[in-house]
């Protein structure tokens, strides 16, 4: 009996003494880990090897993507904050930045032209004098569409160097009378070749330093056509001359190509080709027409421009 109560008393010790151990405070250590610089990438990149990394910036200095690309797939990973360490790339960016603003800033802009041409008239060549030689001026105003895209409008001037043409020397289809309330008019002939304002509309599109572009004109000319007409005193005769605006409106397409050699100035090759259906004889209340047939014209020119 004493044996078992021993027993007993031993059983008791041990399971307080177990439960006391059990009840000790547990102390756990955390380590601080910090992961920098670290791409998660899917399974099928794991084994595969990285054959191209494209950086992508959305805003310079700011945010882009990292693009990567295996044999088999590609990966793009969104980037909050893109920093460069290296000072010459950053130097770079913002070089960029500030041509990206000047560009928005400048997205209107003005330019002068100035060109050497030579013409081709067939008007003038059923006078003998079909072509010429002669120089614009223009004023030009332009918006940059997109980034290599731009639309322009402007007005040039283009006098040719003087020319004449006498119809007593000369057959032409201009020969002959005309009336004007019923009052005669006879043709002598054209001097003072001759003068034209045009406004051109062109599209741009920019290839590094070259420039193509193509549109439409409309174009305003003028020559000096002189007459002879009658005073009406008795007997009727051919006694007084006459010196009338000859002058037609022409349409026509305007193609060309422009080189850059500064930062505001380039050189320019130019091709206009156009066409009228009539020509008007005016001045001083005199007005009549001749519509037999159309006239074109054929204009190739280099020139400079200068954009403000």
């Amino acid at each position: 009996m004493l044996i078992k109560k021993r027993n007993l008393y031993s059983f008791v010790l041990l399971f307080f003494a177990l439960a006391q151990l059990a009840a000790q405070d547990t102390i756990y250590i955390y380590e601080d880990v910090i992961v920098r610089d670290t791409v998660y990438l899917p399974k099928s990149f794991e084994k595969s090897k990285i054959k191209e990394a494209t950086l992508a910036l959305n805003d310079v200095g700011n945010s882009g993507k990292l693009i990567l690309k295996s044999d088999s797939s590609s990966i793009s990973i969104p980037i909050d904050k893109v920093t460069f360490q290296d000072k010459n790339i950053q130097k770079i960016l913002r070089n960029n930045a500030k041509k990206s603003s000047s560009t928005s800033e400048d997205s209107f802009y003005f330019s002068a032209t100035a060109q050497i041409i030579f013409n081709h008239n067939s008007l003038l060549k059923l006078l003998n004098e079909a072509n010429s030689f002669g120089a614009t001026v223009g004023l030009f105003a332009g918006k940059q569409l997109t980034q290599n895209l731009s639309a322009q409008i402007g007005v040039d001037y283009t006098f040719l160097a003087s020319q004449s043409f006498a119809a007593t020397e000369n057959d032409s289809p201009l020969n002959g009378y005309y009336f004007s309330d019923d009052i005669p008019f006879f043709f002598e002939g054209i001097s003072e070749l001759n003068h034209s304002i045009s406004v051109p509309i062109t599209i741009h599109y920019q290839l590094e330093k070259w420039k193509p572009y193509v549109g439409a004109y409309a174009m305003y000319k003028r020559f000096s056509a002189h007459f002879l007409t009658t005073s009406l005193s008795q007997p009727l005769s051919f006694d007084v001359s006459k010196e009338l605006n000859m002058q037609y409106l022409q349409f026509g397409i305007v193609s060309g190509i422009s080189y850059q050699i500064a930062p505001k100035m380039s050189v320019f090759l130019e091709n206009r080709f156009g066409k009228s259906n009539s020509i008007d004889f005016k001045k001083n209340g005199v007005s009549f027409e001749f519509a037999n047939g159309s006239f074109t014209d054929l204009q190739f020119g280099l020139g400079i421009k200068y954009r403000f």
